[in-house]
């Protein structure tokens, strides 16, 4: 055992073998006296070598699971981190193996939280809750083990418009673009926007996919990148994101218009594939583009006329261009596993490793929704809000 300069407690760092499985506990004792300190180690150690001998599973915590999540690469953004500070405060110490839909400390914390805070703010909390669950019953290994052997059912609260009238999730469904509103919609739009909306709309992105957002540290995470980019044997390329919301691997298969798109941008930024247009940082470098739900966005939306066209209160979110992708794909004929394999869904038939025929099969599969379009090249018209008055043609590109 040994101390920390910053802490007056006794701190244990042992390592209990038995055959070829180990465990390691690293913990405070909570303790300044040695012989108590030693005693608590002196348990520790006879209960997980106990453990051990029979199989029994480690009582992992919510507390543990949460600090688990945020060691994953890309799940520790601001909205992560605050929703699991908030539950670990409530129930940190609450066993994942114990935890169930009525467990009072959860009862306790979805009543305190809606005092303050809409139904939607308290599901994303729940969501968490039930990925960590999920992970732990699925993916997370200790000494061979899951952390849990079934994940609990937690259920949502009833989805209700929030503060600013959007449902992100649940009843309200998509809306999928027509081609004359997705025309309407995109010429509103600031060039970088444009961009980064056709985008989305020819694969089926979501928008944190594409785009990066900051952690709680201040710090670019996530985003499409340069490093991720493909080549293939024709010259084509795809994107090979290192990993997706359902924490598997994705890969962005391009049609003739992604491809333009790409192409139109690269050279921008040395990281980050979409950027601010006419912006620099200190460094004279383009700004990464981080939000397409902005201003320009919400301007756009009112001008077209698609404000409450889900609902009362209920307007067209970025989501919908990806739920446009979905509705184009099975109107052009492709099958419901291939779709969901483009949309980047959970599908345990089908690999996330691509031989070359296999991502040409899928890249011209995405090449029906230019195919079913109207003809004419796709030009980046000038936007009458923006200051800017450069025009730009993306050649070779069908319109919608």
């Amino acid at each position: 055992m040994s101390k920390r300069s910053n802490s007056p407690y006794w701190q244990i760092n042992k390592t209990v073998k038995y055959r070829r499985k180990k465990v390691v506990i690293r913990e405070s004792t909570g303790c300044e006296n040695y012989e108590l300190a030693l005693q608590y180690c002196q348990k520790r150690e006879q209960e997980e070598l106990e453990r051990l001998i029979h199989g029994l599973r480690y009582p992992f915590t919510v507390e543990d699971a949460a600090a688990k999540l945020m060691s994953i690469d890309g799940r520790n953004n601001q909205s992560d981190v605050y929703h699991c500070d908030m539950l670990v405060a409530a129930l940190g110490h609450v066993p994942l193996a114990e935890m169930h839909n009525d467990h009072p400390d959860l009862a306790a914390f979805r009543q305190a939280r809606l005092k303050t805070c809409k139904n939607n703010t308290v599901n994303r909390s729940l969501e968490v809750l039930r990925h960590m669950l999920n992970l732990a019953a699925y993916e997370w290994k200790d000494n061979g083990m899951s952390w849990i052997q079934h994940p609990p059912r937690i259920k949502l609260l009833p989805r209700r418009p929030g503060r600013f009238g959007d449902v992100t999730k649940g009843e309200s469904g998509g809306y999928p673009l027509t081609h004359q509103q997705q025309r309407e919609m995109f010429r509103r739009l600031p060039m970088h926007a444009y961009l980064v909306a056709w985008f989305i709309t020819m694969t089926g992105c979501r928008e944190h996919e594409v785009l990066p957002e900051r952690d709680a540290k201040g710090e670019l995470i996530g985003g499409l990148r340069w490093q991720y980019e493909v080549k293939l044997p024709n010259g084509w390329s795809v994107f090979d994101l290192p990993m997706s919301k359902n924490g598997r691997p994705r890969r962005i298969f391009l049609n003739s218009v992604a491809r333009e798109i790409v192409e139109t941008v690269r050279g921008d930024h040395p990281e980050f594939v979409f950027v601010f247009r006419g912006r620099t940082d200190k460094g004279g470098i383009a700004k990464p583009f981080t939000k397409l739900n902005n201003t320009a966005w919400k301007r756009a939306r009112q001008e077209v006329g698609l404000e409450h066209c889900r609902g009362e209160n209920m307007h067209l979110r970025v989501h919908d261009l990806r739920h446009t992708f979905a509705t184009r794909l099975r109107e052009a004929g492709v099958s419901r596993e291939d779709r969901k394999d483009l949309l980047g869904h959970v599908n345990h038939d089908i690999t996330t490793h691509y031989s070359a025929a296999e991502t040409m099969t899928m890249v011209g599969m995405v090449e029906r929704l230019v195919e079913s379009a109207e003809k004419p090249a796709l030009y980046l018209v000038h936007n009458t809000h923006s200051t800017q008055s450069e025009n730009r043609d993306v050649t070779g590109a069908a319109s919608a």
